[in-house]
């Protein structure tokens, strides 16, 4: 299946040079639980900046650029490479939430390299939370579950953003710990109440399943309050005033 990229001009530039010569850095937003203000972050969110570039960039939208280039997997390798190699730095107690394509459980060989580059690190599967991000293209329902079943096997924990219709599926199969409320929902849902809506209607589902929500992107106290009223357990963003970036070496 060909996978269709729409997106500024300026943007696909940048991130099919990111693809190519993999110049980027490792921007790290301590998740902070809201229930307890005391707690000290050891969970971190990492997003992807080009090295000349501004815009922060998730995992699964690099990973669909790297498709249309052929270098998934040597990419999807790359991406977790650098993560993990931060994270054998770090405190055993520190950890990593990353998302990743669904496209990526096409790949038979996805889990399997995700336990070999653990491995290689020294890192317990235990301090990766992989986040599985539907936006663009979800294999088979069977695929999913699988891929998601083999992580858990693994070790490693499990995350839904952007869940769609799988959502629910999926966290009554136990097969997620947490849902996601993506920057693009947290930054408009005080301005659109079809966003807001859906937010408390995770809150909902969250609670139900008995699975955390964090909140990405949160920038102000009055959205942090409309985000703890819907139900949310965790949350990272400028707001808290802790990202730092690392530069890894490939």
């Amino acid at each position: 299946m060909t996978a269709v990229i729409a997106m500024h001009p300026s943007r696909f530039g940048a991130i099919r040079s990111l693809v190519s010569f993999q110049d980027f850095r490792l921007k790290l937003s301590a998740v902070h639980a809201l229930a307890d203000e005391q707690q000290k972050a050891s969970r971190y969110r990492v997003h992807f900046q080009p090295i000349d570039q501004g815009e922060l960039l998730d995992a699964q939208r690099l990973a669909q650029v790297a498709r249309v280039y052929g270098r998934s997997a040597q990419f999807d390798g790359d991406v977790f490479d650098s993560v993990l190699q931060w994270l054998s730095g770090e405190d055993e107690t520190t950890e990593a939430v990353v998302s990743f394509s669904a496209l990526s459980l096409e790949d038979e060989l996805f889990v399997p390299r995700l336990i070999e580059i653990a491995e290689r690190h020294q890192v317990a599967p235990q301090r990766l939370w992989l986040e599985l991000d539907q936006t663009v293209f979800h294999p088979h329902e069977e695929d999913v579950k699988e891929g998601l079943e083999a992580m858990r096997q693994a070790g490693f924990h499990t995350g839904l953003q952007r869940g769609g219709g799988m959502a629910l599926e999926l966290a009554a199969s136990g097969l997620v710990d947490y849902f996601t409320v993506s920057r693009r929902h947290v930054g408009n849902m005080l301005e659109d109440q079809k966003r807001a809506d859906a937010v408390r209607a995770m809150g909902q589902m969250a609670k139900i399943m008995n699975v955390g929500l964090i909140a990405d992107g949160v920038d102000c106290y009055e959205r942090l309050g409309a985000l703890i009223e819907a139900g949310v357990s965790h949350a990272c963003g400028p707001l808290f005033g802790d990202s730092r970036l690392v530069t890894v070496n490939h």
